[in-house]
């Protein structure tokens, strides 16, 4: 449910699932795990995720916590519309940065 792939230095996280709370232990460990030595640098990729609940919303946070830690971040790319407004209303949203295309999210960690 949740694939994770490096692009060079970047891991992309691809869940292919709602980011609700029966998966949020399985997202947050396939993201770690992934994650080496340095910089941890990560983008969640939201173009197949079709919501997120309030637990998925924790572990987005959970995770951002864990990286910032550590000098890294977590930015979002692909959201749709539904996941865009959840996060919006939420205030979550303004947390992340976001692109619209993967590849500016992973490219923006070389700026």
């Amino acid at each position: 449910m949740f694939a994770l792939e490096k692009q060079g230095a970047v891991c992309v996280l691809r869940p292919k699932a709602p980011i609700e709370a029966k998966h949020c232990d399985e997202m947050k460990r396939t993201a770690l795990q992934g994650l080496g030595a340095g910089r941890p640098m990560l983008v969640v990729d939201f173009h197949d995720v079709p919501l997120v609940d309030s637990a998925g919303l924790e572990t987005l946070l959970d995770l951002r916590d864990a990286l910032e830690a550590k000098g890294g971040a977590v930015k979002f790319a692909a959201i749709n519309p539904l996941c865009a407004d959840i996060l919006r209303v939420t205030g979550v949203g303004p947390k992340f940065e976001q692109h619209e295309l993967v590849r500016g999210a992973v490219g923006s960690f070389a700026e």
